[in-house]
């Protein structure tokens, strides 16, 4: 199924936040769709939820699944996406947290079958978020990493790879953003028709 933000997205929540910028998302929300389609988890966690444009993707293909989101809040207009992000997701099972992961050694959850890291582009900070992730795994449990088209997000990919040598990394088509899927070595089956 293809989706687009901007006609199957409530009207009534560009009308409430109209200073979203939703027309260039499309391709990002696009690919976490297919995946999530692809995989069908029934655990999706996520670090930087932000207006909940890509929890909203992924929900759409898994409305079952159960969602557990943090965010730290700490950009403009923090309001408009925290109230963006509970208008968009209001249907779904989800609970989200404000937290800022890079104070936190331990986010308190497990078996996630699909872990959506999208915080701190910092390498220092994208790599903490990778392990936090990485904790709550379940056994066949998979990172997605948004905004791999930033360099320090990816060397921070690289390095967790090195580290967890275990795993590997599949590049999604999203060549604006970038987007890469962290699984175990040899599980690449289920994802050969995204990549």
């Amino acid at each position: 199924m293809k989706i687009n933000i901007e006609t199957t997205i409530p009207p009534d929540i560009l009308i409430r936040f109209p200073v979203l910028d939703v027309k260039e998302k499309n391709v990002n929300l696009q690919v976490c769709y297919d995946i999530v389609k692809e995989l069908a988890p029934k655990t999706i966690a996520e670090i930087g939820v932000r207006c909940g444009y890509s929890a909203w993707a992924m929900l759409q293909a898994a409305p079952d699944a159960t969602f557990y989101g943090f965010d730290n809040y700490s950009y403009k207009p923090r309001q408009v996406c925290q109230c963006a992000s509970e208008y968009l997701l209001k249907d779904y099972n989800t609970e989200i947290t404000e937290k800022d992961t890079q104070e936190t050694k331990n986010l308190c959850l497990t078996d996630v079958d699909l872990f959506h890291v999208d915080g701190d582009h910092t390498y220092a900070g994208a790599y903490h978020d990778l392990e936090l992730a990485f904790k709550t795994l379940s056994e066949n449990g998979k990172i997605l990493v948004d905004d791999t088209s930033v360099n320090e997000v990816a060397q921070a990919c690289v390095d967790f790879i090195w580290v967890h040598n275990e795993y590997e990394v599949r590049m999604l088509d999203d060549f604006y953003f970038g987007k890469w899927l962290i699984q175990l070595k040899g599980s690449n089956e289920q994802t050969d028709k995204i990549s």
